[in-house]
């Protein structure tokens, strides 16, 4: 190749169907790079040298292959110059190249569709390529390449030659002088009727024909669709560096090769690939074709669906809405609306029809308010799948269950539910309640525990607290009852942390309500609850809990702990206990009363507790 020719190419300018000028791919910007995990290695060879499998090979360097003009690699293409390279951390070594022997490749690919040589353009002139050497040698692309060999579609980039040089696979494709969507948009954003008209037709039908060859591309983004050389107003797919052959399933799982982050489904993050995943990132493009940006940028935001753009039009936007639902739930089922729009939603879109957005129906809003259903979540042994049944069972399995849901920040239960593949809005929707009451400074890690159980699981019918599970008022009020009535320090302690867990959570109003207490019991619980809400509820929470449980159960007597156990009935019986026993000297009447008082000379939280339920007024105590 001559140096004249070369800077011929340097120079061009092109038209493209727009009226615009262009640049081609040789001063294409290398914007949006594919994020790849990339091990490749660097060949370099002499000038003029045919290259392949065989040929003597020179120590190898990272970075990329260094080929010049002149060097024929299999396939007898022949170097024009470097488009650009891999370096570091690039996906490839991208070459601008001709047809070295221009009857081999006629001879191979015989004629096109429109009679011209497959060596030659629409308009006769002779056809550049790409030759594309990738960074890693990939398993997958024989069968890829075989499959895009064959396809006839005129949206497809068509592979010409693939193989291994270096041990790198390498493939070569024809070189669109019109540039890219990406030239495109950089340049000035596009019409909503220039959309409807030409880019949603032409890369609907474009993904459509490579869907049905068995490929996912898994890399959509303007810079890898090009302006077609040969129809106007027609756009091509290229670069399936990252695409694979899709399974039976339609899906592709894979380890870590890559993807666009600004562009990517939330599905990719787990390495999973479905058709879908395509149309997704078709809808972060139009949203970038019409705006001349992506919504979320490069780090792409799962938790909440797309703004929109003041001036975006409303059928445009609905569009992009349904492209870019993230729940893939119902993907399978074509009768339920709440999936992602594919091929022949956005054949119905173009056609004028109107159509539910997914996530916004009437029935999409039944089902979301009343979804139980959760992502099978492990606690104590046991799978999970609705949130009621859950709940219930932290009840049985408290400090198991404060560990899970406000502790345990990798498996914890929001963000289970929250980056679940899946996650439906719902389903945020709790993880978004646990994540409220964790950060809320105000209550105890049980207080808030019991908090979320209730907002996650409002239908529960039983009380949930560090004690355990119980029926009703009653059944809890007698268990607590028996804790306080006890000796040891650390069970009354937890039998007030408890009784403060269902004030300040709600939870004693809202079972009271759905078990018919009366309105006495349920006054009774909402005084309480205001004192627990209270700035001395901490000061005081003994006496209170005292009072409050002495009330609820209706027990009438008092277990102060004497050593010779007495138990006293009401105020008459303290009374006479103490005037018969506290004449026998100062240090027997000091060891009763100080079963009575604390330290300071104040009624023990037990003693004023029950003095007061029993109606006494104890002013001089406090």
């Amino acid at each position: 190749m001559s140096q004249e020719n070369d800077n011929q190419l340097n120079n061009m300018t092109v038209m493209n169907t727009y009226g615009r000028d262009t640049a081609g791919l040789n001063n294409r910007a290398q914007n949006d790079a594919t994020v790849m995990n990339t091990y490749g290695q660097r060949n370099a060879t002499g000038e003029g040298t045919a290259l392949n499998r065989e040929a003597d090979r020179v120590p190898a360097y990272f970075g990329g292959i260094s080929l010049k003009a002149g060097d024929i690699v299999p396939g007898e293409f022949e170097i024009i110059r470097r488009i650009s390279s891999a370096g570091g951390s690039g996906e490839a070594d991208i070459y601008l190249a001709k047809a070295g022997n221009p009857a081999i490749l006629y001879n191979a690919l015989s004629m096109q569709e429109d009679g011209n040589p497959a060596s030659l353009n629409s308009d006769g002139r002779t056809k550049q390529f790409v030759v594309k050497i990738y960074n890693r040698r990939m398993d997958e692309k024989a069968a890829l390449s075989e499959k895009l060999k064959k396809t006839n579609s005129p949206r497809i980039a068509r592979v010409y030659y693939s193989g291994e040089l270096f041990d790198r696979y390498f493939e070569v494709y024809e070189y669109y002088e019109k540039g890219s969507l990406a030239d495109s948009v950089r340049e000035r954003t596009f019409t909503f009727e220039e959309l409807e008209q030409v880019i949603i037709p032409e890369l609907n039908e474009a993904l459509h024909d490579l869907h049905e060859c068995g490929i996912l591309h898994r890399d959509i983004k303007p810079n890898n669709i090009m302006w077609s050389n040969d129809i106007a107003n027609s756009l091509v797919l290229i670069d399936f560096g990252l695409s694979s052959v899709a399974r039976e399933s339609k899906s592709i799982v894979v380890s870590t090769i890559g993807f666009t982050a600004s562009y990517a489904a939330p599905e990719v993050l787990r390495n999973v690939y479905f058709d879908e995943s395509d149309y997704y990132s078709f809808g972060i493009l139009l949203y970038e074709m019409f705006t001349g940006k992506t919504p979320f940028g490069e780090d792409n935001s799962y938790t909440s669906i797309i703004a929109k753009p003041g001036n975006m039009p409303d059928r445009l936007y609905r569009l992009i809405l349904g492209l870019t639902y993230q729940d893939l739930s119902f993907r399978n089922d074509p009768s339920n609306p709440n999936r992602r729009w594919t091929y022949e939603d956005v054949k119905k879109w173009l056609s004028g029809e109107e159509m539910p957005v997914p996530g916004y129906g009437a029935r999409d809003r039944v089902e979301d308010e009343n979804a139980r259903d959760i992502p099978a979540f492990s606690f104590c042994g046991k799978e999970y799948t609705d949130i009621d049944s859950l709940c219930l069972a932290v009840g049985y399995h408290w400090e198991e269950g404060k560990s899970r849901i406000l502790f345990d920040e990798e498996r914890g239960l929001s963000a289970h539910l929250r980056d679940g593949m899946f996650a439906t809005k719902r389903q945020r929707y709790f993880a978004s309640v646990i994540d409220d009451v964790k950060n809320n400074t105000k209550y105890s890690a049980d207080v808030k525990l019991a908090k979320i159980l209730y907002t996650l699981s409002p239908d529960l019918n039983v009380i949930l607290c560090p004690m355990g599970v119980f029926e009703d008022i009653p059944s809890f009020a007698e268990s607590a009852f028996t804790a306080l009535s006890g000796q040891a320090l650390h069970i009354i302690r937890g039998a007030v942390d408890c009784v403060e867990t269902v004030l300040q959570s709600g939870a004693l109003t809202q079972i009271g309500e759905k078990k018919n207490a009366s309105k006495e019991v349920l006054s009774l619980i909402s005084e309480f609850e205001k004192r627990a809400s209270g700035k001395d509820w901490f000061r005081y929470r003994e006496r209170n809990t005292y009072e409050l449980i002495y009330r609820l159960s209706g027990h009438k007597e008092l277990n102060p702990g004497l050593p010779d156990g007495t138990i006293f009935k009401d105020l008459d019986s303290l009374k006479d206990y103490l005037a018969s026993n506290t004449g026998e000297g100062y240090s027997e009447t000091y060891r009763i009363v100080s079963f009575l008082l604390d330290s300071e000379h104040r009624l023990k939280p037990a003693v004023y507790g029950w003095l007061k339920s029993r109606g006494y007024e104890l002013k001089g105590f406090e």
